[in-house]
C-alpha cells in the first residue's frame, strides 16, 4: 500500500514549484502573472525577482526540474514494486528543492528584495518538516510490515562481515589469512 502522507508532500511540491515555474516563465515574457500576483502585493511579493531575462530564464527551468522530480516521486510512489524506491527519489527532489531556494535566496538578498529571507526560510522549515515526516513514514511502514528477515541473513551477515575484518587484518599485517581459524 502507498504511503498516504508522502504522496500528499510529492503533491504538494510538485504544484508549488509548478506555481513558480510559471511566476518565474512570467517574469521572463515581462508580463507576469496578474492572477498570481492578486494574492501577494507586488511590491513585496517573494516571487517577483527583477533580475532580468536569462536569470528568470534559468530559474524557471531550476523550477521546472524540481516540479518534475516531485511528480516523478509521486508516480513512483503510488506504483513502486520495490520499498524504497520512493524513498531515495524523495531525497534527491528535496536536495534539490533545497538547492533551488538558496538559489532563490542568493538571488533575492543580491537584488534586493525586501523580506525575501523570512519567506526563503519559511520554505525551508516546510521542505525539512516534509522530509521528516517522509522518513517517519517510512519508518512507521518498515515497522508495520514487520521484518522480512527469516532470521538466516543475519548471522550469515555477521559471518561475511567477520571474514572481511579478518582479511584486512591479514593483509595490513602482511601476513597469509590463516584457513583453519573459525569466526
Amino acid at each position: 500500500m502507498p504511503r498516504l502522507l508522502t504522496l500528499f508532500v510529492a503533491a504538494y511540491w510538485t504544484t508549488f514549484f509548478a506555481i513558480l515555474t510559471l511566476a518565474a516563465v512570467g517574469e521572463v515574457t515581462g508580463e507576469g502573472f496578474p492572477a498570481l500576483y492578486a494574492l501577494l502585493s507586488p511590491e513585496t511579493s517573494p516571487f517577483r525577482i527583477p533580475a532580468g531575462a536569462p536569470v528568470s530564464a534559468m530559474l524557471a527551468i531550476g523550477f521546472l526540474l524540481v516540479a518534475m522530480l516531485f511528480l516523478w516521486t509521486l508516480v513512483t510512489m503510488l506504483f513502486e514494486e520495490r520499498q524504497g524506491d520512493g524513498d531515495e527519489l524523495a531525497r534527491i527532489a528535496l536536495a534539490a528543492a533545497a538547492g533551488m531556494m538558496t538559489v532563490l535566496l542568493a538571488l533575492g538578498v543580491w537584488s534586493g528584495v525586501g523580506d525575501v529571507l523570512s519567506a526563503v526560510t519559511l520554505q525551508f522549515v516546510a521542505l525539512l518538516a516534509s522530509y521528516g515526516a517522509t522518513l517517519a513514514e517510512a519508518a512507521r511502514q518498515a515497522a508495520r510490515s514487520g521484518s522480512e528477515d527469516t532470521g538466516t541473513t543475519g548471522p550469515a551477515r555477521a559471518m561475511a562481515i567477520g571474514a572481511a575484518h579478518h582479511t584486512m587484518l591479514a593483509r595490513l599485517s602482511r601476513r597469509d589469512p590463516s584457513p583453519t581459524k573459525r569466526f
